[in-house]
């Protein structure tokens, strides 16, 4: 869109605190769009502690036992709590040398959980806004607020793997075996829709 001021064109800039916060939210949420028409979707039931693989067809495959954050899960995460938060994310990143042996990882937090940690006073209206931004700058909210980030789901790799047999023992993210996220991972691709309930 252009403006002229003094016969000169020039482009309109807009500015993210002109915008009403759901229209922000929207065109946030419209770089997820391309992923809800995948082919596949993961569920991650934290309560089963199983991980599915959903296409249009049903239920593709079944991962049993998987560990989530010491701290349980949360419609929140906050940085250092240890919960893993439930909502509806995509696939950001999938990083096959990790010391996790393949990290997924997710784009948390999104706007939805950033609108939640204004309303409940874990930042102020203005670093909401700033966070919003530095997203719309980046492509992806900010790793490193209050919320934390790099949440995904991963193997055990270098960790006890007794451990994730007999507890939940991650700092937020969803830990398969290594056997199992390998198998997991040929399902997935960035933009692949994952839900944590």
């Amino acid at each position: 869109m252009m403006t002229r001021s003094n016969g000169i064109t020039s482009p309109r800039v807009f500015r993210w605190q002109q915008w009403p916060q759901g229209l922000v939210v929207l065109v946030l949420s419209l770089l997820v769009l391309p992923a809800m028409a995948a082919k596949r979707w993961i569920l991650v039931d934290t309560e089963r502690a199983v991980a599915e693989v959903h296409s249009a067809d049903g239920v593709v495959d079944r991962f049993h036992g998987l560990a989530v954050g010491r701290g349980g899960t949360a419609p929140l995460h906050i940085q250092g709590d240890e919960t893993t938060p439930t909502g509806q994310f995509r696939v950001t990143r999938i990083n096959r040398d990790s010391d996790y042996h393949v990290f997924i990882q997710l784009n948390y937090p999104t706007p939805v959980h950033l609108d939640r940690a204004r309303e409940q006073g874990h930042i102020s209206q203005a670093r909401h806004r700033q966070l919003l931004e530095e997203g719309w700058l980046r492509g992806h909210l900010p790793q490193d607020s209050v919320l934390g980030g790099y949440i995904g789901l991963h193997g055990v790799g270098e960790a006890d793997a007794t451990v994730h047999k007999r507890f939940n023992w991650t700092q937020g993210c969803v830990a398969l075996t290594d056997a199992q996220i390998d198998e997991l991972s040929d399902y997935i691709e960035v933009g692949t829709p994952v839900i944590i309930r």
